[in-house]
């Protein structure tokens, strides 16, 4: 619209009733019952150029995940409960306590190579330390924990190398 569209009686060539509304009714909208929007594109299916998905379906279970980091997080408060139990002098308790995380290591270790597919693929995953990964790291403190845990737990219930299942 220009200037010169615009006359004393209005703009030339404009519908009489479409001016927008004022008053009560100016922020009200009709509704029409029974017609939703409909779509104008069908919906979009993504497929690579074979015609194979684009991304595979997850291969890892959740009982597994859960499992070992469940077990894992059993194995550390186990272990402090050792330390406890053996600086207060209670070796019951720390026994217990040892042996129970020596146990919940090893089930959350069983899980995790479980859910790996196979014992190789823990094993791949100690070529490299990279700090900024949970997964190697985790992987790196549970290839350290778990001898440590066993070694103490051995030591206790055998009777020998106490010092040394005490420093492990």
């Amino acid at each position: 619209m220009s200037g010169s569209d615009v006359t004393r009686d209005g703009v030339q060539g404009a519908r009489p009733g479409r001016d927008a509304p004022v008053g009560a009714s100016a922020g009200r909208r009709r509704r029409r019952r029974g017609r939703g929007e409909q779509p104008m594109v069908p919906d979009a299916r993504f497929s690579s150029y074979y015609g194979k998905p684009i991304l595979n379906k997850p291969t890892w279970k959740a009982l597994d995940i859960a499992g070992y980091l469940y077990l894992g997080g059993l194995a550390g408060a186990s272990s402090l409960l050792a330390a406890g139990g053996h600086a207060t002098g209670r070796t019951g308790l720390a026994r217990a306590a040892k042996l129970g995380a020596a146990g919940a290591i090893t089930l959350s270790l069983g899980a995790l190579v479980h859910d790996l597919g196979r014992p190789a693929r823990f094993v791949n995953m100690l070529r490299v330390f990279k700090p900024t990964s949970p997964m190697s790291m985790g992987s790196w403190l549970l290839a350290g924990y778990a001898p440590l845990t066993m070694a103490a737990a051995a030591a206790d219930v055998v009777g020998r190398y106490r010092l040394v299942g005490a420093g492990a």
